[in-house]
């Protein structure tokens, strides 16, 4: 995903398929530009929406015992981002894990959540914020999943000759 406007270290497998008598290869989209970092996708968030769970002194003893851009040393799953780097893939359940903030001993909000996950800033994820989180976890990021669309369209189904579509005498 991080090859194709993702802020996201985030890897999907998609199948692209075409039915042989087409006589037209399966092909897939070629990479569009070089990772995004996480400062890249979390410039001018204004949108700050439904917060993580409240910093705990627990929570914070784990922020600051994280260097930037790994992994808290017992909690695997809990990372600490790096503003220099794509941001780990979202998981769907955040657990005891979940994305940290830089330089905030907090977790990200669902703004900068769905910002890395390449939602548009105007998309609403509803409920709280444990939802929003296994919302953008399970999804395929929009602009990944309009890459592929884009070159399905433009490379497979273009090369598809016309299908003339009509009646039978039978109706």
């Amino acid at each position: 995903a991080m090859c194709f406007n993702v802020p996201q270290s985030r890897e999907r497998m998609i199948f692209v398929g075409v039915r042989e008598d087409l006589g037209i290869e399966p092909s897939h989209p070629r990479a569009e530009r070089k990772p995004w970092t996480v400062e890249d996708a979390l410039q001018n968030v204004a949108n700050r929406k439904q917060t993580g769970e409240h910093i705990t002194p627990l929570r914070a003893k784990r922020w600051a015992e994280t260097k930037c851009g790994e992994s808290h040393h017992e909690r695997f799953a809990l990372q600490r981002l790096s503003w220099n780097k794509t941001a780990p893939t979202i998981l769907k359940v955040s657990g005891s894990g979940g994305h940290m903030h830089p330089d905030e001993a907090r977790l990200l909000d669902i703004g900068e959540l769905q910002r890395l996950a390449s939602f548009p800033d105007n998309f609403e994820f509803v409920d709280n914020w444990h939802c929003g989180v296994e919302r953008i976890g399970n999804s395929v990021p929009p602009l990944l999943m309009r890459s592929i669309a884009k070159h399905v369209r433009e490379t497979i189904l273009a090369l598809q000759e016309p299908v003339e579509i009509g009646l039978s005498k039978n109706g």
